[in-house]
């Protein structure tokens, strides 16, 4: 009861330039949060890949993400989040799992939102709290400083390689302005 948990656990420093891939989480009890990526109260996620990462939930009391689940004062910045899935445990399960979590002061700044799979399209990219969603890209809209992109137009998707090409609508797109751990 309360638990919480993910792949990568966070409550301050810093975790830089990594790649989050291939992990699965599932819920089994009441009331847990958890990611099968990151699970972060505090600290940076800072220019990371965060790929084919999966979560199932098991019942409706849980708050579970496939990529990233922040509260309080985390944040993520500048990090690719693609091909993450969350799922159901049944088609009678009320809990709808989720892409991305943020919710207090936490923040997901300049980040690409793609290509992610969810049970309920409405959580492909995001739950939470859609102002703390700074100048991200992602195919829906988030609010205003998230606007929807239909190709992110990617180098070599297909050989993991998400470098933004030259004419890509990525490129000098983001801002630094809400990153306040710089």
């Amino acid at each position: 009861r309360g638990l919480t948990g993910g792949t990568v656990v966070m409550s301050g420093g810093r975790l830089a330039r990594s790649v989050i891939k291939g992990n699965s989480a599932t819920s089994h009890s009441w009331e847990e949060t958890f990611s099968a990526g990151v699970y972060a109260t505090a600290g940076v996620v800072e220019n990371c890949l965060i790929i084919s990462n999966s979560s199932k939930s098991r019942n409706e009391k849980n708050i579970e993400t496939s990529a990233l689940s922040l509260s309080k004062t985390a944040q993520a910045v500048n990090c690719t989040i693609i091909g993450n899935s969350a799922r159901r445990k049944d088609s009678n399960d009320t809990r709808v799992p989720m892409t991305t979590h943020v919710k207090g002061s936490a923040k997901i700044v300049n980040c690409v939102i793609f290509g992610n799979t969810c049970d309920n399209p409405n959580y492909t990219v995001w739950a939470g709290t859609a102002a703390n969603y700074v100048n991200c890209a992602s195919e829906v809209a988030i609010n205003a400083t998230c606007p929807a992109i239909i190709d992110p137009a990617f180098t070599n998707p297909d050989n993991g390689d998400y470098t933004p090409i030259y004419t890509s609508p990525l490129r000098d797109a983001g801002s630094n302005a809400d990153y306040t751990a710089a």
